[in-house]
């Protein structure tokens, strides 16, 4: 029989179990974090190698590791969300990769790190690569993985022990920190934040995963220069673009607050 404290614990996810003890959880996120550079290294450098790191560290082992400590998958928030939450969510991605684009730019400029910051971009764009392996390997894979294991291991476990906000505070911490360049932490810190509220507002972890793949895809549209329209208009009218991604983003996480966790 669960103790009353159980009980009236907050949760940011529903379903019936109890999460991961908020110590248990930092040593499964380190053993996660462990895990995909110690893949990546075996297996090398690599759009599909990487994408298979993230997989096996990020991916299968969160749901490892709750499976072994009886954890519901609930608890790492997959569960069903009202429809308009991921709606909401979509539309939030869709304005938020300006905005964490604008606030990167002045660290690029402030680090000097403008040929670092190059070589990561042709890297990840660079070539002629497949567009259905780009889509797998920056947009579902990252999406996906990345959320469960920050803010559906971090999040849902942290939460009940430390509060909600600190524990959306340090996952999205950890989530910048794993980015490693300066103006990526910065743009990631954004995502996480808005990941964070939208797995905190809706219950699931899944429109956080919405928002995530909305973001990346559009990086990876305009990166790869399938939209060269919209990069010249939003080059050329400056002033009314950053304003309207705000308003996008802001209307998607209000649409993802109103609508709520499913009963």
């Amino acid at each position: 029989m669960a103790s009353p404290a159980q009980n009236f614990t907050r949760r940011v996810y529903h379903g019936d179990g109890a999460p991961l003890p908020t110590g248990l959880t930092l040593i499964a996120y380190a053993f996660a974090i462990a895990t995909l550079f110690a893949v990546a290294m075996m297996i090398g450098p690599g759009r599909l190698e990487g994408a298979l790191a993230e997989v096996l560290g990020l991916g299968v082992l969160p749901l490892v590791i709750a499976r072994l400590h009886r954890v519901p998958f609930a608890q790492l928030g997959l569960v069903a969300p009202r429809p308009l939450a991921v709606v909401g969510a979509v539309i939030a991605g869709a304005g938020l990769w300006l905005i964490a684009l604008a606030a990167a730019t002045p660290i690029v400029q402030a680090t000097h790190r403008h040929e670092a910051v190059h070589e990561l971009t042709t890297t990840l764009f660079g070539g002629q690569p497949n567009l259905a392996l780009l889509v797998l390997t920056l947009v579902v894979v990252p999406a996906v993985c990345e959320e469960l294991t920050h803010r559906g291991l971090l999040l849902g476990g942290l939460a009940p022990g430390l509060g909600r906000a600190l524990a959306i505070a340090i996952s999205t911490g950890l989530f910048a920190i794993l980015h490693v360049e300066p103006a990526r932490m910065v743009s990631t810190a954004i995502l996480g934040v808005a990941a964070g509220l939208c797995a905190l507002w809706s219950g699931s972890l899944w429109p956080a995963i919405a928002l995530h793949a909305t973001n990346n895809l559009v990086v990876m549209v305009v990166g790869v220069g399938l939209a060269p329209r919209l990069s010249a208009l939003i080059d050329r009218e400056a002033t009314w673009s950053l304003p309207l991604a705000g308003a996008l983003a802001v209307l998607g996480l209000m649409w993802v607050w109103r609508s709520g966790p499913r009963a």
